[in-house]
């Protein structure tokens, strides 16, 4: 099986390097990489001397909680379905691999027909934090820190959100067949096959007016593909612990083949003493590591990296 990565990232080019170098490794495996177009490619152009390494040339400005992300995940998907790829499977840039190669690829062969994208639905949710994602209006593919109108209009309703009232549709209708579609959130880490990668790449393209509508939910990239495969065959393929239920849907259960920590927020590991190294057995990668996580690291690779871990 060859396997796709599928990276987005904007900064610590030493680190992309790393893990692109250690995902190809003795496999045909491809790595695909999108750097934010705010930021200088030059220093991540050293991955261009690795086997199977791309960095994508349509790049995205990408802001924390706006659509641009999506755009850059589908472009990311376009470049991908060029190659030989049968999976593909979505990192930011500071995600790694805790096991083997083969192991990853071994894992994918067993499961070669499930899709891993775990949701629950927010159209039907009592939780404020939850239903206002949906149902209150977020703009952020700008410069917040910028005075003008646009950052004036979404500080505004970031307010309003806050306050749980209802005051945008909290589903979806496509006009063309009145289908209505709730929305679902799951987390942006995902390892989906290569049939529904490529319908997902086709909505995109084919329904405009969906787009424009999740350019105003929160985040878009936790949503967007969520929604579609909760609404589409590919639901009764996402994996048997897909999560369904918001009575579920903790943070640790959420979890699809990446693993992290969120009690109040994302914590960094930067050293081996940050976690409980026993809690990756279940996991293929580690969120939320970087190049300050150099012995952390290399203890993954030295005593968590092996094909029977």
């Amino acid at each position: 099986m060859v396997i796709a990565y599928l990276i987005l990232c904007h900064k610590d080019p030493d680190f992309i390097y790393r893990v692109a170098k250690k995902l190809t490794v003795n496999t045909d495996n491809e790595v695909y990489i999108h750097v934010d177009s705010k930021f200088n490619l030059e220093p991540f152009k050293n991955v261009k001397t690795l086997k199977n390494v791309y960095l994508i040339e349509e790049r995205e400005k990408n802001y924390w909680g706006g659509f641009n992300s999506v755009k850059a995940t589908v472009n990311l998907f376009n470049n991908a379905l060029k190659g030989n790829a049968q999976r593909f499977i979505v990192l930011q840039g500071t995600d790694y691999p805790v096991k083997s190669n083969k192991y990853i690829n071994d894992f994918f062969e067993k499961n070669k027909d499930i899709e891993f994208c775990k949701a629950f639905n927010l159209s039907t949710s009592k939780e404020k934090k939850n239903y206002m994602k949906v149902y209150g209006y977020h703009s952020f593919d700008l410069d917040r820190n910028e005075i003008n109108f646009k950052a004036l209009i979404a500080k505004f309703f970031s307010l309003i959100n806050r306050f749980g009232v209802k005051y945008k549709k909290g589903f979806y209708i496509r006009k063309e067949t009145y289908e209505k579609y709730d929305y679902y959130w799951g987390w942006a880490q995902i390892a989906l096959t290569r049939q529904c990668v490529k319908y997902i790449v086709e909505f995109y393209d084919n329904n405009y007016e969906f787009n424009q509508n999740m350019k105003h939910k929160f985040p878009p990239d936790e949503i967007y593909i969520p929604t579609i495969l909760y609404n589409s065959i590919f639901r009764e393929k996402i994996g048997k612990l897909s999560v369904i239920s918001e009575k579920e849907a903790t943070n640790e259960n959420m979890l699809n083949l990446t693993y992290f920590e969120y009690p109040t927020e994302v914590k960094l590991y930067k050293n081996i003493k940050d976690i409980d190294l026993e809690n990756l057995k279940d996991f293929l990668f580690i969120r939320k590591v970087n190049s300050e996580s150099k012995k952390l690291l290399e203890f993954i690779d030295e005593k968590y990296s092996k094909d029977e871990f």
